[in-house]
């Protein structure tokens, strides 16, 4: 990934958490010109990858689903501390929120900042960038909650055998309207992670009712 703005000195003495010596400078200075002559001779247009200074017109190919994502991404990203660790950790709960497939979570991340469908780790990627950029980002593909909810949403009968499949390892369950017919049903692990499922219709009222 080709991100000119970053010091690669500055961010590799932050991973280090202290300043890098002579020797190290040494290396990573041949490692960098190793992977600029790469970059310059031999890697094909298609082998490169390139930050978008602005949003990609192909981030409109997102679905709904994807695009809420995001926002979430973007409102749970924004305490986060700014270390690939936390960032990647807030990418893989947010994606369990949302619901949305991971592989999906991630190809949304990469077509908003890269214009690509695969890339480097999320929480990575989005460390090195400036914190008000990648919030601004993230939220900026605007999205339609109503159809996010119809692509989301699964029936009473699928939460109740995802609950019974899952019966051993579940901590809590919470079950709540959002609105108008719109039920959101929270899973918590025993291991902590939390999963969401969305239902919408006569149901939501129902399996509210019966899991709240």
């Amino acid at each position: 990934v080709q991100m000119p703005h970053v010091d690669v000195t500055t961010e590799m003495e932050k991973r280090k958490g202290a300043p890098l010596t002579a020797v190290e400078k040494k290396h990573l200075d041949a490692r960098l010109t190793a992977a600029r002559y790469w970059i310059d001779r031999i890697a094909t247009e298609d082998e490169k990858t390139y930050l978008q200074e602005a949003l990609p017109a192909r981030a409109s190919e997102l679905s709904q689903t994807q695009r809420a994502f995001l926002h979430a991404l973007a409102a749970a990203a924004k305490d986060a501390e700014w270390k690939d660790d936390a960032l990647q950790a807030k990418v893989f709960d947010t994606a369990r929120r949302t619901p949305i497939a991971q592989a999906q979570a991630f190809q949304a991340v990469y077509r908003v900042f890269l214009d690509k469908p695969q890339g480097p780790p999320a929480g990575a990627l989005m460390a090195v960038l400036p914190k008000d950029f990648v919030l601004k980002r993230l939220a900026e593909l605007p999205f339609d909650e109503a159809a996010f909810w119809q692509e989301a949403s699964v029936s009473a009968e699928q939460v109740d055998a995802a609950l019974a499949k899952e019966k051993e390892k579940i901590a809590s369950v919470k079950a709540a309207m959002t609105g108008d017919e719109r039920a959101l049903v929270e899973v918590t692990h025993a291991d902590g992670k939390t999963y969401a499922h969305r239902v919408i219709g006569p149901a939501a009222k129902a399996i509210v009712a019966r899991l709240a």
